[in-house]
């Protein structure tokens, strides 16, 4: 008897919902200046390192488009 009450209280908090979380301005994330060259030198070895098709290359391109929004969400932050 004991299992079939735990499974139950336990079936009740998997039931229950959170509030949700409003966020009322929106949270830019931070981005670390690279200088040119190094962007240059982390693309070319990326390059020789991986085939154009790897995973690990396409979480480089995830990466600067999160980081191409962090600015822009820092840019309209600055502005208002």
């Amino acid at each position: 008897m004991a299992p079939i009450a735990a499974m139950i209280l336990l079936n009740a908090c998997a039931t229950a919902t959170p509030d949700p979380i409003v966020i009322k301005e929106p949270i830019c994330g931070t981005v670390e200046n690279w200088s040119a060259e190094d962007q240059d030198r982390a693309a070319d070895e990326l390059l020789e390192l991986l085939p154009a098709d790897s995973p690990v290359t396409w979480a480089m391109g995830s990466f600067i488009r999160m980081r191409d929004e962090a600015r822009a969400c820092r840019k309209t932050e600055s502005t208002s």
